[in-house]
Formats: structure tokens, C-alpha cells, sequence
């Protein structure tokens, strides 16, 4: 092709400006004295203001500002999770806004229990416990006038810390005054007061003395007035004496409410100081639910088959229909027969039976004359949600079947008061079934790096959620557990993670739960644990989000996830989209509309370009180093694009000093440009990762570890300080007037302002003191660009090889350029050079005060057969270079022609 060549080393290839000397690197600091090879370095790109490298080596973590300055990084959970075998290789990140996430791929993930096998300290609560004992009887009936009666209600009345509180027995006896106790208790004091049937439970604070608690309860009876009239009658006159005002009067009683102070424990402090409940009770319980109350109706409740309390309803008494009045009279016969083997409590309509003894267990049911529709037994499962009362005892909980007959719809429901927070009576909460407590072990799940406010950063250990609804079937634990984790990634606002063929999305919004919320209904916002499916083993390496989808790459095939508004484990699918073999140790990266990923052909590299092909909508990789298969040396570590440049980094293992760039450029839908260069540094590049454009490089070089950058823009920052020429010197700084050199180096440049050049001897005498004024220094580099062989070609553009092509003499034309060399190596005869020193005879540029910059062509000979001559250009120059075309004249010898 015309425009190719056999070599271009430090030289960028531009549509817009041509072939130019590539901009140099900036020493912006030395990070560190001592090697960082082998290491894993991540760029934080959050904000235009907030950029910085975590640097990941000897199982410690380092963060720099481009600046150089190191943050302090605070480090609550310690580092034992970045040890590894070999840093560069065995992390991967991502970063969302404040929060970099940092995965270890060589750590299996585990799941643990936290209140098992871990150095817990006992944590115990003082709490006062208020009893309530039903007044029996709850009121007194009166006949009045023969025709209707009149009730007298007990009071419940008790003063606790100087308040009073009150509450007629009409309203649900002794239970009922338990939770309006309760509920105002709550309000008056703002402490977690639960209600547990005929007992009221107030958490004291360290130091906290009991309320004083005063019973004021009372019983009631019937009084009235009399009135005395006479009437006549035929025998005479009678005297009559009638009941009027018929009133209530209360007489006050004891014993009612009684007042005990207890300490129990609650929970076990961790050693990190987090509080972890305290085990669930293993005592066997269940619960005695009376629904309904009917006139003439008989509820029956036995225990391990023998009938235990019996009650039946007057067929005309409406008091004895209430469902408090039907519990009370069970739960009176119930707590005396009972009372050696289980501890039995009521709360309004629900009696509690639960074993004293942890290892004994126990079968509860009921039954009653209403076709069993009246009562109803709950312990271990109950059929139907609507079986569970309203109203039960906190922390009871119990599974309730689906509806389809399977385990893989049940659920386990538990009663709590004061239901996060909220000052309520209570109510049924959808929780995991009790004692599966494992969850992702922190110490083994990804870690995350935490930019904070005052400039510090917190590396920690991630809280991840453990399982809150459903059990083993259910809510299955994720995929990854006992698994490595291979990549981490953020997709439609979900964190997804990489593991052997799965990939695993985190909770809509809730990038820490791996587990369903509910398992009552599939949830659009539910975690997706989803698996490839594919003829061959697939492990999943790398996920790549792109252009609306996510790109999963395996060492054999690639698949796709479609880009639907909204993810959800229903409408999620994975897709194979194409099958090229793949060297995943560099993660491949996108720019724009194509992705980039490295292939191995034995010693050398090659790079795919993925893209959607725009007329047929197929999925197709181009393999973008076809013209030059053979010129990436060794395994790609590390890919970085632009696609603002049009530019792709890549760094090998084999050629760690070089950058192999490759320059890109699209027409619609025709790539006008696809040019492979390299880049030398004088050092091993352990990162170049794009910022803007700039390219940030992370060097290990020979005085320790710099920070640099390369501006691709055609920004002269020299120009802007009044420089004459833009400076090409590697790790190029600026030194003011009296200011000294930031490193050493014997191949050390200086320029000052005037253009003068100072080397050894000079450059010494020069910075003796300080610089003598402002100036430049850097390291000179070299550029070359080797030609390809020249060929002649007909009309039609096709090479004519029958014959012999004699070059005679080459032209390059070169922009605002200074020194440089064409040489020519003819085959068995000595090289040519021909050097073009920036000053042409006559030009109005060629003066002694100015630096030799010019525009225009430079002809040398060549005088040689166009097969056997090597010709090239270069410069080690400081000064700017830009070519723009090259011609070149030769005679073409034929050797046979058709008869």
C-alpha cells in the first residue's frame, strides 16, 4: 500500500497533520524509590478536579493524586485480602463515582455464619417487665327492670413514672390494656416498649432506673337509687319501691399490675464491635388462633392428641361470642394444665404454648363445631397466610406454604412490634427461615476503596447483606460462593460479578445484596444469578458493557446481554454473538462503538476489533493486526482507548518499555486509517491509561517509579512560556530561573528560552546554583520510520513484479520542522546518510538568533534496486518534525514481455 511502512517508531500518525514526532512525556513525580513491577494500578477518574492511581503491590494498597502527593489511606479491615501470587494479574476494578471496587481473583469466596466460630463477647439488656393479671370476673351483670341488663366493667388503672393510664375491661381485657400499655409507653418514653400478651417489656438504658409503677386497678358493681311511690288499688293502696339511676361504682383491688426487673442477653459483641442477635430459641412453639365467635359454638385445643381446654358459647349471651372472651376462657384452662411442660401466654385473641424443654417437641391442634373455620392451630406451617391472627407475641415466626402444593413457593413470616421504628402495634414481617444465618463472607467478597471528603481514602471490607427472606430453596445462596470471582463490573445500576460460567447482578439499586427481598413475587429489582449456555466449557473472564449491551468474554466465545430498558431475571438472556479465541490477561476495552480484546499467534499478539456491522446488524471482530501479524511481541498485559484520539494502548510482557498504538479513524462507516506504531520509553511501563487527552503513565524507571503524562492535543505548552519550538524530550519538565533539576540523569537535556542546548559538562555548569534562567530538560528520544519497499504498479494500481525497479532519488515533504537524517542502506554497499539541518540558504527563517525551523521538501539519492535498499528517517532531535508525503523517481526494466 502506499501509505504503509515497515517500521515507525516514536511517531504519530495523523489524518489532519501527517506523520509527526509523538508528544513527549512529562515528569510530573517520582512516586516511590523502590520497584513497583509486578504490581496492579487502577486510575480513578471521577471528576474533572478528582483523578488519581491506586497502586496495588507487596499486599498493600497506595493512592496518588497526578500531582504525585500520596493520600493517606485509612485501612479499618487491614490488607490480608490483597495478598496475591501476582498482583498485576490477579485484581480487577471498577470504579462508581466515590467507590472503587476491587475484586482478588485468586481468593474463593466464601459464606460463613456470624454468630459461629468467632470471639464473641456476651451483650445483656436490663429490662422491666410490667405483668398484667386478668380481673376475673371482668364485669357484673345486673337484671334491670326484668328486661334488660346492665354491665359493670372492671378498670385497669395503673400510675407508671407519674402518668396514669387507664383502660375499661370492655375493650379486651387483659391483653388488650397490655397493648394500649404498650403502644402509649412507646410514645411517652420513645423506647422500644414490646408487648408480649399479658406482659409489657421496657428496655433500660446503663444506669436507668425501673419506672415506679402503682396499681390503681379496680373491680366494679352495680348501684342505683331507690324511689318509694304508692299506687291505688281496689283492695287499697300499695307501696311501691323502684331501682333509678343505676351506676357503676369501682372498689380498688391489688395485684393487678405487678412490676419485675430481669437482665437477659440480646446479642454478642464481635471483636470489630458489630452487635450479632443473640441465637434463636430452639423451644418448639405454637400459637392458638381464635377467629371467629359464635353463639352455641364448642372450641377444643389439644396437645400431642388429648384434649387439653374446651369452651362453649351460650346460644343467646353475645358477651360470650367475643374472640378475647372464647381466649381467656382457653387460655385460663390451658396455663393450669400445662403449666409443668410449657409456658402458655395470651395476647387478645392468641394463646401462646410454648415447650420449657428445648429438645422436646409437641403437635398442637384445633378444632371446632363451625367445620373448623373458627380456630385454628398455627406451629411449624400453617396452609394460608389469613390463617395468622392480626395480633401475635413478637419474634414468633412460622412458614407458610404456597399455593402451588411446592416448597419452591413458601415463606417464613415473623411477628415484630415496633416495625422499624415505626411507634405501631405491630406486624407480620416476610423473614428467612430461622437459624440460616450464613451470608458472603466479608473477608473473601470484593473490597472497596472509598474516596472521602477531606481528601483521604478508606480501603474496608464490604458489609454485604445476608439472606433476608425464604431458605435454601428459595432464596439459594449466589453462584460465586466456594467459587473465585473472576471480574467486577456496573451494568444499569446493578453491580455484577463474574464466576466460572455466571454472571451475577447484585439488587437493582443495591449494590451489596446478592439475595431476593421477597420471595413471596418475583421482584423486577431482584438479583439475577444467570448461567451461559454453550456447547463448550465457558468460564466467564471479563464483562465489558457496551453500546447498550454487556460483552462477556470466555477464552473460546463471546456472549451477549441484550439492553433492555429495565434487567430483571425474567426478561434476562445470555447469547453467544461470536467465537473467536481470546487472550484475556489484558481486559479488553471499548471506545466508542467497538470493543477491543487480544488474541495470541505463538510469539507475537494480535487485536480484534468487536463492532455490529451497520447494513447487516451482524456481530463480527476484525482482526485489526492482519497487515502485520507478527509486530506485537508476547502476550498483551494491558489495553487502554480513546475515543476522543481515535488511539488504542497496548503493553506487552515480552516488550514492557514499549507502547504499541494504534491509530484509528472513521468515514461513516469506512475506517480511512489503521496505522500500528510504537512508542519507546526508556523504562517499564506498568500502566498508560487515557484521561481526557492525556495518556497517564505509570514507569519504572532505573531512579525509581514516575508518574507521567503524554498531551495529545497540539496544545506547545513551551510556546505558551514563550519557548521558540514545542520541546520533544521524555520526562520533560520545567525548571525556573534558579531552580534545580528534579532528577539525574547523564543523558540529560536542557533548552533554554533562547533555544541553546546544554549537555554534560555544560548542563553542570549550567544548574551550578541553579538554572540560569528559565528552561526545559528531559531525555532525548529517538524517532525512525523505516519505509516499506517501493513497488510500481499500472493504471489499475495492481504491482508489476515481473521487473526491475531502479530508485533513483527520494523527497519527503516535511511542516515547521527541525533536524532530522534520511538514511539509505543499499544491500552489500556502506549506508548513505543525508542530514537536513533545519536552515535553508536564503530563507527568511535562516538567521543566527533564531532556532532553524522550516517548511519544504528535502531530496536525497538512493541509486539503488527498490529490493534491496533500506531507506529511512530520523531524528533524535528536541525539535518539532511533521511529514506530510514522500515521492519518490526510479526507471522500471522490464524483464519479458508477451508475444
Amino acid at each position: 500500500m502506499p501509505t504503509q511502512c515497515e517500521e515507525q517508531i516514536n511517531g504519530l500518525s495523523s489524518v489532519v497533520y501527517g506523520l509527526q514526532k509523538r508528544p513527549p512525556t512529562e515528569h510530573l513525580a517520582r512516586i516511590s524509590s523502590s520497584s513497583f513491577t509486578g504490581s496492579f494500578i487502577h486510575t480513578i477518574n471521577r471528576d474533572k478536579w478528582e483523578k488519581y492511581i491506586a497502586v496495588i503491590a507487596n499486599g498493600d494498597i497506595r493512592v496518588f493524586d497526578l500531582n504525585g502527593k500520596e493520600r493517606t489511606v485509612k485501612k479499618p479491615s487491614g490488607v490480608t485480602y490483597l495478598k496475591a501470587h501476582d498482583p498485576s494479574t490477579a485484581f480487577s476494578a471498577v470504579t462508581v463515582a466515590d467507590y472503587t471496587f476491587i475484586v482478588n481473583k485468586e481468593r474463593i469466596v466464601r459464606s460463613y455464619d456470624p454468630t459461629k466460630n468467632i470471639k464473641l463477647t456476651p451483650v445483656n439488656q436490663r429490662y422491666q417487665t410490667i405483668t398484667i393479671t386478668p380481673i376475673v370476673p371482668a364485669y357484673k351483670d345486673e337484671l334491670w327492670k326484668r328486661e334488660k341488663w346492665f354491665r359493670c366493667w372492671s378498670l385497669y388503672k395503673c400510675r407508671i413514672g407519674g402518668r396514669t393510664y387507664s383502660y375499661s375491661a370492655e375493650n379486651g381485657g387483659a391483653s388488650g390494656f397490655a397493648s394500649y400499655l404498650a403502644a402509649k409507653l412507646r410514645d411517652d418514653t420513645g423506647l422500644h416498649v414490646v408487648n408480649n400478651g399479658h406482659a409489657v417489656e421496657i428496655p433500660l438504658n446503663s444506669g436507668q432506673q425501673p419506672f415506679p409503677v402503682v396499681d390503681e386497678s379496680a373491680t366494679s358493681y352495680l348501684t342505683w337509687d331507690t324511689r318509694t311511690y304508692y299506687r291505688d288499688k281496689r283492695e287499697g293502696v300499695e307501696r311501691i319501691t323502684e331501682k333509678t339511676n343505676p351506676r357503676c361504682t369501682y372498689k380498688q383491688t391489688s395485684g393487678i399490675v405487678r412490676s419485675t426487673t430481669s437482665t437477659r442477653l440480646i446479642g454478642y459483641r464481635s471483636e470489630t464491635g458489630d452487635i450479632l442477635p443473640a441465637p434463636t430459641p430452639t423451644n418448639k412453639m405454637g400459637i392458638v388462633h381464635v377467629r371467629v365467635g359464635d353463639y352455641g359454638t364448642t372450641y377444643n385445643v389439644n396437645i400431642n392428641g388429648v384434649l387439653q381446654g374446651q369452651v362453649k358459647t351460650s346460644d343467646k349471651n353475645r358477651t360470650e361470642i367475643s374472640t378475647v372472651a372464647i381466649t381467656e376462657g382457653l387460655y385460663s384452662q390451658l396455663s393450669k394444665k400445662l403449666s409443668a411442660s410449657f409456658t402458655v401466654a395470651q395476647k387478645d385473641n392468641v394463646i401462646s404454648i410454648t415447650a420449657k424443654n428445648a429438645n422436646a417437641d409437641f403437635t398442637l391442634t384445633c378444632s371446632d363445631s363451625l367445620g373448623d373455620k373458627a380456630i385454628f392451630a398455627c406451629k411449624g406451617r400453617v396452609q394460608s397466610f389469613t390463617h395468622l391472627p392480626a395480633t401475635c407475641f413478637h419474634g414468633f415466626t412460622i412458614k407458610v406454604a404456597g399455593e402451588n402444593g411446592v416448597a419452591d413457593d413458601d415463606y417464613y413470616v415473623q411477628y415484630q412490634e415496633n416495625t422499624k421504628g415505626e411507634r405501631t402495634s405491630g406486624s407480620w414481617v416476610e423473614v428467612a427461615k430461622p437459624g440460616l444465618n450464613r451470608r458472603p463472607s466479608y473477608q473473601t467478597m470484593p473490597h472497596r476503596l472509598v474516596s472521602n471528603a477531606d481528601g483521604t481514602f478508606t480501603f474496608e471490607a464490604i458489609d454485604w447483606n445476608a439472606r433476608k427472606a425464604g431458605d435454601e430453596d428459595t432464596a439459594p445462596e449466589p453462584s460465586f460462593i466456594n467459587k473465585p470471582i473472576s471480574d467486577i463490573f456496573f451494568f444499569k445500576n446493578r453491580l455484577g460479578l463474574l464466576s466460572d460460567e455466571n454472571i451475577i447482578f447484585s439488587e437493582l439499586g443495591s449494590y451489596y445484596n446478592f439475595y431476593p427481598a421477597t420471595v413471596v413475587q418475583m421482584l423486577d429489582t431482584n438479583p439475577i444469578d444467570i448461567a451461559v449456555t454453550n456447547d463448550t466449557v465457558s468460564l466467564l473472564r471479563h464483562a465489558v458493557p457496551f453500546n447498550e449491551t454487556l460483552l462477556l468474554f470466555s477464552d473460546l466465545t463471546q456472549f451477549i446481554i441484550r439492553g433492555q430498558d429495565r434487567l430483571t431475571a425474567e426478561e434476562v438472556s445470555v447469547d453467544v454473538t461470536t467465537r473467536f479465541e481470546c487472550e484475556l490477561k489484558a481486559k479488553p476495552v471499548g471506545a466508542g462503538k467497538n470493543v477491543y480484546f487480544s488474541t495470541r499467534r505463538g510469539n507475537a499478539a494480535g487485536i480484534r476489533e468487536y463492532y455490529v456491522d451497520p447494513e447487516s446488524k451482524v456481530n463480527d471482530a476484525a482482526d485489526i493486526t492482519s497487515h502485520c501479524p507478527t509486530y506485537i511481541k508476547g502476550s498483551v498485559r494491558h489495553l487502554s482507548a480513546s475515543s476522543n484520539e481515535d488511539m488504542l494502548l497496548t503493553v506487552t510482557d515480552q516488550d514492557p518499555s514499549s507502547l504499541y498504538v494504534y491509530n484509528y479513524y472513521w468515514q461513516g462507516n469506512e475506517k480511512l486509517q489503521s496505522s500500528w506504531s510504537r512508542w519507546e520509553v526508556d523504562g517499564v511501563i506498568l500502566a498508560a491509561s487515557f484521561m481526557e487527552s492525556n495518556i497517564i503513565l505509570v514507569i519504572d524507571r532505573t531512579d525509581g517509579v514516575c508518574l507521567e503524562r503524554i498531551t495529545l492535543t497540539q496544545i506547545n505548552e513551551p510556546s505558551s512560556r514563550s519557548f521558540p519550538t514545542e520541546i520533544n524530550l521524555d520526562r520533560r519538565c520545567f525548571i525556573p530561573k534558579g531552580g534545580s533539576r528534579p532528577y539525574q540523569d547523564n543523558r540529560t537535556r536542557a533548552v533554554d528560552i533562547e533555544g541553546n542546548i546544554y549537555e554534560g559538562d555544560r548542563l553542570t555548569a549550567f544548574f551550578a546554583g541553579g538554572a540560569k534562567q528559565d528552561c526545559y530538560i528531559g531525555i532525548p528520544y529517538r524517532f525512525y520510520y523505516l519505509f516499506s519497499e517501493q513497488v510500481a504498479t499500472d493504471g489499475n494500481k495492481v504491482a508489476i513484479l515481473d521487473g526491475r525497479l531502479q530508485l533513483k532519488r527520494f523527497t519527503v515533504s516535511y511542516v515547521d520542522s527541525g533536524f532530522f537524517q534520511a538514511s539509505v542502506e543499499p544491500e552489500a554497499r556502506p549506508e548513505q546518510s543525508y542530514t537536513f539541518t533545519g536552515r535553508l540558504i536564503g530563507s527568511t527563517r535562516n538567521r543566527i538568533s533564531r532556532v532553524p525551523i522550516e517548511s519544504g521538501k528535502f531530496s536525497f539519492n538512493i541509486q539503488s534496486e527498490a529490493s534491496k535498499v533500506k531507506i529511512a528517517l530520523h531524528s533524535d532531535s528536541h525539535l518539532p518534525l511533521t511529514f506530510q508525503a514522500a515521492q519518490w523517481t526510479a526507471r522500471f526494466y522490464k524483464r519479458n514481455q508477451r508475444i
